[in-house]
């Protein structure tokens, strides 16, 4: 692979593969760390192989070696579905684009499941199943402060998450 093939690969899934990172560990350090160490790697792997059938499909197996390596490293359990992830496919999916009317159910419910289970559980019942705060402290039997507190930090982490999505105001979540 020459060098401008290099560079259009780069410039064309950086995005994508920072974006998987990201999602997976809301840190910009580390997502910037294993995006440049997925580009390093395939960069020395094209070099010393012929040719490259699939180099974006290579790129992403690629990516996906690196996250598991960091999950390991980290003391991490590695969850089956990242094991058996297609990452191509996956990536693709997570590229969401914004409609002009805001995000549909499916997008809010994707966002949703990755933050942790605290905040999972209340952004579910307070931005999917629409009640009020009032009706999740009787739900979950806590009171008004835990709820309050759980959304914001809750809030916090969708703003974050969707801050990496191209044309996406960050105050769209939440009227």
């Amino acid at each position: 692979m020459d060098k401008t093939q290099l560079e259009t690969l780069y410039n064309e899934n950086i995005v994508k593969i920072y974006r998987f990172f990201y999602s997976r560990t809301l840190s910009q350090a580390v997502s910037e760390e294993l995006t440049s160490q997925t580009f390093l790697a395939f960069a020395e792997n094209s070099r010393s192989k012929t040719t490259i059938e699939n180099p974006v499909g290579y790129l992403y197996g690629i990516a996906k070696h690196i996250f598991i390596s960091y999950l390991k490293q980290k003391g991490h359990e590695i969850p089956l579905e990242i094991e058996r992830l297609e990452i191509y496919e996956e990536i693709e999916q997570t590229t969401y684009r914004i409609e002009s009317n805001g995000y549909t159910q499916s997008q809010i419910e994707t966002f949703i499941d990755r933050l942790p289970e605290k905040q999972r559980q209340i952004a579910k019942l307070r931005l999917l199943q629409k009640l009020k705060t009032k009706e999740i402290c009787e739900k979950i039997c806590k009171d008004n402060n835990y709820v309050k507190t759980t959304m914001k930090r809750a809030i916090k982490s969708l703003r974050l998450m969707i801050a990496m999505q191209p044309s996406v105001p960050p105050d769209a979540l939440i009227n």
